[in-house]
């Protein structure tokens, strides 16, 4: 999602017993979002709509964490220990049994093509 609105969105149902649910998700300053779904029940539609709603949180604590895994992955990369040896060269191989090893294989894991060498 790009450019999503900082702001804190809203839920707001429509009125009436026969809402089902149904209803709009404002980000503070108008609507943009119709919610609900006539075969649902109410219960589906207001977990839809509050997970839709939850929508800029998410972003955010995603590129909150993807940030974090950047400067940790660039810590791991940086460390001395990444340019140790195998601790265990006999014994490690794919069970990544020393420090070394995990911090590589997590490397490998997350930037694939930032494996060191």
């Amino acid at each position: 999602m790009t450019g999503h609105t900082q702001e804190k969105w809203t839920f707001n149902e429509l009125a009436g017993d026969d809402s089902r649910g149904m209803g709009y998700v404002n980000d503070g300053s108008e609507d943009i979002a119709h919610v609900g779904v006539m075969g649902y029940s109410t219960q589906q539609n207001l977990k839809l709509a509050h997970l839709i709603a939850a929508a800029p949180e998410t972003a955010a604590e995603r590129d909150r964490l993807k940030t974090l895994n950047e400067e940790l992955l660039t810590l791991m990369a940086a460390t001395d220990i990444q340019y140790r040896g195998c601790e265990y060269p006999s014994t490690c191989g794919e069970e990544w049994t020393c420090t070394p090893c995990r911090f590589r294989a997590a490397i490998a894991k997350a930037q694939p093509e930032k494996v060191p060498a």
